[in-house]
């Protein structure tokens, strides 16, 4: 390892009302509040194997290449999803 940090961590993820997973990359929550992140103050915190159990089927459904980040994949689709 290079010592940066991995593409692939760094989210927040909520629950809505109806269930909807909302995931934003903790350097957008800093980029739209200028708050950091800290992990303490989380409710949980999930490790990659964790959370790929915990959400094995939204996974297969919402994250078609299982090569790449889920998280990113995840993401992106929420970005893209916003208008609907």
């Amino acid at each position: 390892m290079d010592g940066r940090p991995s593409p692939c961590a760094g989210f927040l993820l909520a629950v809505d009302e109806c269930g909807q997973i909302m995931l934003l990359p903790a350097e957008t929550i800093h980029t739209l509040t200028g708050e950091e992140v800290e992990p303490s103050e989380c409710s949980a915190t999930l490790s990659r194997r964790a959370f790929d159990s915990a959400f094995s089927k939204y996974i297969e459904w919402h994250a078609p290449d299982p090569a790449a980040c889920t998280l990113l994949q995840l993401c992106l689709q929420a970005e893209c999803g916003r208008d609907s």
